[in-house]
């Protein structure tokens, strides 16, 4: 399964590192910040610095993945659930209580 996982800060790195070393996913990671990014380096996974405020960026980053998961702060939540709509990839929301 393709998954993009959205947030590679404290959450979401375990999260990429869960999934990547299970070996069941294809998982693309995407965040803003390379630096975020390069602590990933050498797990088994795809990472892709986007500019994840911006809406038609994360369009762009979920098209041709089949799921994505929202580990970004929550206030990106809704632009990142819209994205995954119109990517037409199911959607898991980490960052809403």
């Amino acid at each position: 399964m393709r998954i993009t996982l959205l947030g590679a800060g404290h959450i979401g790195q375990t999260i990429a590192r869960l999934l990547s070393r299970s070996g069941d996913y294809e998982l693309t990671v995407v965040d803003r910040a390379a630096s975020a990014l390069d602590k990933l380096a050498g797990e088994p996974l795809k990472t892709q610095v986007v500019e994840t405020a911006d809406p038609s960026a994360l369009l762009k980053a979920l098209q041709g993945q089949q799921a994505v998961i929202n580990a970004l702060p929550y206030h990106l939540a809704t632009s990142a659930a819209t994205a995954a709509r119109g990517a037409g990839v199911h959607y898991f929301d980490l960052t809403e209580d």
